[in-house]
């Protein structure tokens, strides 16, 4: 599915790339209103963030995006999966 508003639904891995190759993901949490990010600029939140601040922890890391968001069902992490698949 795509969205070119960021729309995130709970319980979904959302991810878009720009035209500068940066991709960035959005992993949801146990938790509806909380979410992880992270980049493939090796760019990853500690902590959950909730819904209305995702949009500025992207743009505080110089992430806009320009096309639709894909999104599609995945599991629920409790700590931000990203680190974990940089270290594999």
């Amino acid at each position: 599915m795509y969205d070119d508003v960021m729309e995130l639904h709970p319980g979904h891995i959302h991810q878009e790339g720009n035209v500068a190759g940066v991709v960035a993901t959005i992993w949801p949490t146990p938790w509806p209103d909380l979410w992880h990010i992270s980049t493939s600029r090796r760019q990853a939140t500690e902590q959950p963030v909730p819904t209305d601040q995702v949009e500025a922890v992207l743009a505080a890391w110089n992430f806009h995006h320009e096309g639709p968001w894909m999104h599609w069902e995945g599991p629920l992490h409790e700590k931000n999966p990203q680190p974990e698949i940089w270290a594999l």
